[in-house]
């Protein structure tokens, strides 16, 4: 038998949310396809596998690949972890909210990129002008000196030196 209230007290809403993805695809999902259909990294998808795993809601494995890298883990829904959604405990989350507050989230975290680059971007157009600067002065002193070696050269020439 699944105690809703403990789970409710040991899932954040990101394990339940993977819950919900897992119901939704068959039961069954790797961690690529969870990424993808979150937006969360690796770790972020793992630490809640291990959360689930730890409270028999679902198992996990090695998925196959045919390439060198390293397989994705595959997440498996158990009978105690249907049990649970049926018991509502995916219900008990509301979810909608929550995936707001993820978005409020991730703007947050991107609005802070995107101050530290545009930080990133000011100090490099600083340093780019005053780069400019200097060779727009040292090519004004490289014009004078060719007009000196100029008129020092049609003086020469004048007094047939």
């Amino acid at each position: 038998m699944v105690d809703l209230a403990q789970l409710k007290q040991d899932l954040d809403w990101k394990a339940v949310a993977l819950l919900d993805e897992l119901r939704e695809n068959g039961g069954q999902a790797n961690t690529t396809q969870l990424k993808h259909a979150t937006g969360w990294n690796s770790s972020v998808i793992h630490y809640r596998y291990d959360k689930l795993a730890d409270a028999g809601l679902i198992t996990t494995r090695k998925g196959h690949t045919d390439t060198d890298r390293i397989p994705p883990t595959v997440a498996t829904l158990t009978d105690e972890g249907q049990q649970a959604i049926e018991d509502g405990l995916i219900d008990s989350f509301n979810l909608d909210q929550l995936t707001v507050r993820d978005l409020k989230e991730k703007t947050e975290h991107h609005d802070h990129r995107f101050s530290r680059l545009e930080n990133q971007m000011n100090e490099r157009d600083s340093h780019y002008d005053k780069r400019i600067a200097d060779l727009e002065t040292r090519m004004e002193e490289i014009e004078t000196a060719l007009e000196e070696i100029a008129n020092q050269s049609t003086l020469d020439k004048l007094f047939d030196r």
